[in-house]
């Protein structure tokens, strides 16, 4: 959306779409055909069922990361497993501004950081 009006007089241009967060503009076909750009979407449930080894080594590594302090997960919103619906109802009213988490145990040994988007 803001990119490319932004940016009109960059060419062949590649948007890829990962994941959606509420307030987003949309993509306008005419600049898409106009500038020749690509959009690729990308669905991780797929490529995560159908490269299973690759997902866990990913995964494993992130996992490490985030135990060792090299990175900290931030979440938008975080519900309790027992307000699941409230988590599923921002998502239908697409009011979610980053990842919304429903934790299953209410311990963690990570520090989650609430985004401030």
């Amino acid at each position: 959306g803001n990119f490319a009006e932004k940016n009109k007089r960059y060419q062949q241009y590649k948007i890829c779409l990962v994941g959606f967060v509420a307030g987003q503009n949309p993509i306008k076909p005419g600049l898409v055909l106009i500038k020749e750009a690509q959009v690729v979407g990308s669905l991780w449930g797929r490529w995560a069922r159908t490269h299973p080894d690759e997902f866990r080594r990913n995964m494993n590594e992130m996992l490490t990361f985030m135990a060792e302090g090299t990175i900290e997960p931030r979440a938008d919103s975080i519900f309790d497993l027992d307000d699941y619906v409230k988590a599923f109802e921002l998502f239908e009213r697409n009011e979610g501004r980053g990842n919304t988490v429903v934790c299953v145990k209410s311990e963690t040994s990570f520090n989650v950081q609430t985004s401030k988007l």
